[in-house]
């Protein structure tokens, strides 16, 4: 899960928008030790985005997390 939800964000990356919501139903899937899948793809894939951040905003299923997708700077402006 984790490879391929880094290509589908780097496929997504130019066609952010700030306040759309992107939705993950295996968030929280991830080993007994650290974050993997999905979550881990979300954390690395954000932390290093310049341009975008994520807010959680829904969780809808015991695995499944929703979250907006903010500029970093949108504070600033």
């Amino acid at each position: 899960m984790y490879s391929s939800t880094m290509d589908v964000l780097r496929f997504l990356e130019p066609r952010l928008k700030h306040g759309m919501i992107i939705a993950f139903d295996d968030y929280f899937c991830w080993s007994a030790t650290e974050a993997a899948g999905e979550r881990r793809a979300a954390i690395e894939f954000f932390t290093a985005s310049r341009e975008w951040q994520i807010v959680p905003y829904l969780q809808y299923s015991w695995a499944g997390q929703s979250f907006v997708v903010e500029r970093k700077d949108a504070i600033r402006r």
